[in-house]
């Protein structure tokens, strides 16, 4: 996204914007073209108090936003916020004090292709916040839901990854789990081929990403 000149001053110092899975035809119209879509800002030197976020489903389309906060570890699932969504909706972001927050991740949808409005601008000052508001609700022609939200602003210190000998202990952990829960092997689906077992460790994956990971015609099973 190219924002126009006044959100470039205010955006350009100390932050940083990055988008992905996500196509505009213009600055305030935009349409996921994946299944994570997702508006990135990373902070810098200047961490806002506010941050304001307008969203509308395009034709009433539904969508289920949700807000990830990186405090020192990254964007994590664990730690993400769904949000209420009525329709045209703003989204009035507050960071607490001391604001060691690094980053602030939207993601609009979880669905591709869909369409909606979209438009963000932070602030420093409750004046600012109280402008961006007044402008939020032009953009959406006034009518809209205001959702308040209120973020931990404590940053966290930065974990070690964990190195690629546990990795390699836990994959032959799950290869141990798999071969003593498998169920018996049908011999009769050794005729027509060899037989191939996918061991992929997942944690709480919609089904329909399963279903995509494994070529057709095999059995896909659960544990």
């Amino acid at each position: 996204m190219r924002p126009n000149e006044r959100e470039a001053e205010r955006m350009s110092f100390g932050v940083g914007q990055s988008i992905r899975g996500l196509e505009s035809a213009n600055l305030l119209n935009w349409q996921a073209a994946s299944d994570d879509p997702s508006f990135v800002y990373r902070f810098w030197l200047r961490r806002p108090r506010y941050m304001i976020i307008v969203v509308e489903g395009e034709g009433g389309e539904s969508l289920d936003p949700k807000l990830y906060v990186d405090r020192g570890n990254g964007f994590e699932e664990s730690t993400a916020v769904s949000l209420k969504y009525a329709g045209s909706s703003i989204y009035s972001i507050t960071v607490l004090e001391p604001r060691k927050v690094k980053g602030i991740r939207f993601d609009p949808c979880s669905n591709s292709r869909k369409r909606f409005k979209y438009w963000a601008e932070l602030a420093w000052t409750d004046g600012d916040r109280d402008q961006c508001l007044i402008e939020a609700r032009q953009r959406l022609d006034g009518a809209a839901q205001l959702y308040k939200v209120t973020l931990d602003g404590k940053g966290e210190k930065k974990t070690k990854r964990r190195s690629s000998k546990f990795i390699a202990e836990h994959y032959a952990s799950v290869l141990r789990l798999a071969e003593s829960t498998a169920p018996a092997l049908d011999v009769s689906l050794l005729r027509d081929g060899p037989f191939i077992s996918f061991v992929v460790p997942v944690h709480n994956t919609p089904a329909r990403y399963l279903a995509a990971a494994v070529p057709r015609k095999c059995l896909l099973r659960v544990h």
